[in-house]
């Protein structure tokens, strides 16, 4: 005798053991699921494809200007820095800082001039960029004789902060600041000095 089932798709009477209904030709066992995992994981792979898409995932991130400075070399008349800006989105530099803390306890600022004052930085560009003002300022030690100093005496101690204001995109203003070793510069006879705190 033989027993009978339903097909599990069009309903038709197929044998118990059949696998494949020969009326429609659909999967009676596990099988029968595959068309269904097929779909889901094409369109979890589609959907994933367009979500990591560059154009896409360009709008997903937040847009911001990141600045990175090093300086190159000073003196007590200028000092020459490398700017630039890692982030994805223009800004505009607003004003350079040199900060120093004496050993007095004065802690003087020095506002620097230079020719990218109020241009775009824009995303992945570089600038080698020379800043003075009117007076004399804190001259930055060469890196190398920090180096040695350090090899020899322990590290030396930042006495000094050159510090970028910056403007981002939507307005808002950022700072970065790089501690450096310095020749401090005697406040009390230096016309540039414009604050102190």
């Amino acid at each position: 005798m033989v027993l009978v089932n339903k097909c599990k798709e069009c309903k038709s009477d197929i044998n118990e053991e059949a696998t494949k209904c020969a009326q429609c030709g659909s999967f009676q066992n596990w099988r029968r699921y595959f068309n269904s995992i097929a779909i889901v994981a094409g369109f979890i792979l589609t959907w994933l494809s367009i979500w990591t898409a560059p154009p896409i995932k360009e709008l997903r991130m937040d847009r911001n200007a990141e600045i990175k400075i090093s300086i190159l070399d000073g003196d007590f008349t200028q000092l020459t820095f490398m700017l630039s800006n890692i982030g994805n989105s223009p800004a505009a530099l607003s004003q350079i800082m040199i900060s120093s803390k004496l050993e007095s306890g004065i802690k003087p600022t020095w506002y620097l001039y230079s020719e990218l004052d109020k241009k775009l930085l824009l995303p992945n560009q570089a600038h080698v960029v020379k800043a003075s003002n009117s007076s004399v300022i804190p001259s930055a030690v060469p890196h190398e004789f920090v180096v040695a100093y350090n090899e020899r005496y322990g590290k030396a101690q930042a006495n000094c902060h050159l510090v970028l204001e910056y403007i981002q995109l939507d307005g808002s203003k950022r700072f970065e600041s790089l501690p450096f070793v310095c020749h401090p510069v005697d406040p009390s006879n230096d016309s540039g000095l414009f604050e102190k705190n």
